[in-house]
């Protein structure tokens, strides 16, 4: 019994590697796309990865250059179904700090569920200089 769990997980190994190393070479692209300052690369993430944690590290990366560009799908991405997504998207329109975006904090705070996606926003709102 124990050999074919053994068996089993030996089986698994390279797709589960592979995953994690498709998850790290995107991450990487994201830094990449970050550090020259590529918003648009970093939009086409939030918008179009299947992957929750690159589509909240892309709105992460959005709100640390502060693109305007992305106010209107970091508003979109409010909506996700991953929490870290909306968490990061209502951290990242905070350091925007584009008035469409606040707003947009504001109307979702009482649709959001998640009390950590809750906080933050409650502490963009605070932050907010409007």
């Amino acid at each position: 019994m124990k050999m074919r769990w053994f068996v089993l997980i030996l089986s698994i190994l390279p797709f589960i590697y592979t995953g994690l190393s498709c998850v790290a070479y995107r991450f990487d692209q994201l830094r990449q796309h970050e550090a020259q300052k590529d918003d648009v690369a970093l939009i086409r993430f939030l918008e179009n990865s299947k992957d929750g944690y690159i589509r909240a590290q892309a709105a992460q990366s959005l709100g640390r250059l502060k693109s305007k560009k992305a106010v209107p799908s970091l508003i979109k991405a409010l909506h996700d179904t991953e929490w870290e997504v909306r968490l990061y998207s209502a951290e990242a329109l905070g350091k925007i700090g584009d008035a469409r975006g606040i707003e947009a904090v504001r109307d979702h705070i009482g649709k959001e569920e998640e009390e950590h996606v809750i906080r933050a926003m409650k502490k963009v709102l605070e932050n907010a200089k409007l």
